[in-house]
């Protein structure tokens, strides 16, 4: 299946699917839409736990381990995405809010068999003073993990069509020049090195294609937002958000 096809269908319509009647057509939406979302769950499990007890931190085990409870239990088991939908407000805001009343009582919990009875009372009224600033942090966490989602799909849609269309020199330019050293931290080419090794005619023409590719993603990007969003008229906040999150990511080191 390519990247495309797995994002063929927005997840408003995803979530309709997911409570088909057909146990097959739900099981396929319910795994999609645990995809896409499962990476924004998981830094927002993370940064609540952190807030919440500093002297606790949580390990990527855990952490794994309470967003596949979330989704076994509150999504699948309560049929949360049920109680979605465009005109009750954003989809993100519904998640957050189940999600954090999830990892709270999974901490509460935890806390509990940890400590004496006494001690786990005043644990849990700590976590209360806690939580406004926890849950700030945790939101923004799920946030920019689900813009970076976002931007990840993006890139695989715009290679995918480079190399599908005769743009693998534009691709291989703006790999080499953008992608490697704001991914992987490698050192960032000159162009007429560049140019040389991806068969590019000369310098001058390797700026239009690096142009050309970088608009592609931000087109690409567009286009995934504009699948995700719950109104259209949310677009342009949305767009503007998530391009101020990456603002120190791949986009703002070409």
């Amino acid at each position: 299946m390519t990247v495309s096809n797995r994002f063929a269908r927005t997840p408003w319509t995803i979530i309709a699917r997911a409570s088909a009647g057909d146990d097959a057509v739900r099981r396929q939406a319910l795994d999609a839409f645990a995809r896409m979302y499962r990476p924004a769950c998981e830094a927002f499990v993370g940064a609540w736990w952190k807030n919440a007890a500093s002297q606790h931190r949580i390990s990527a085990e855990l952490a794994d381990e309470i967003t596949q409870g979330f989704f076994v239990e509150v999504v699948l088991g309560r049929d949360l995405l049920a109680t979605a939908s465009p005109e009750k407000g954003r989809l993100r805001t519904l998640l957050c809010r189940a999600l954090e009343n999830y990892t709270r009582d999974r901490w509460r919990r935890r806390m509990a068999r940890e400590q004496h009875e006494s001690q786990a009372a005043r644990t849990n009224g700590a976590s209360d003073q806690a939580n406004g600033r926890g849950t700030h942090d945790a939101v923004r966490n799920f946030d920019a993990a689900w813009a970076r989602a976002q931007l990840t799909e993006a890139l695989a849609r715009t290679r995918e069509r480079c190399l599908t269309e005769s743009q693998r020199q534009g691709w291989a330019l703006f790999e080499r020049l953008v992608l490697l050293p704001a991914v992987y931290g490698t050192e960032r080419p000159e162009m007429r090195d560049a140019v040389r090794e991806t068969g590019t005619p000369d310098a001058a023409r390797g700026h239009v294609l690096l142009r050309e590719t970088r608009m592609r993603v931000l087109q690409a990007l567009e286009e995934v937002v504009s699948e995700t969003i719950d109104h259209p008229r949310e677009f342009a906040g949305e767009i503007a958000y998530i391009r101020k999150l990456l603002a120190d990511g791949v986009m703002a080191r070409g």
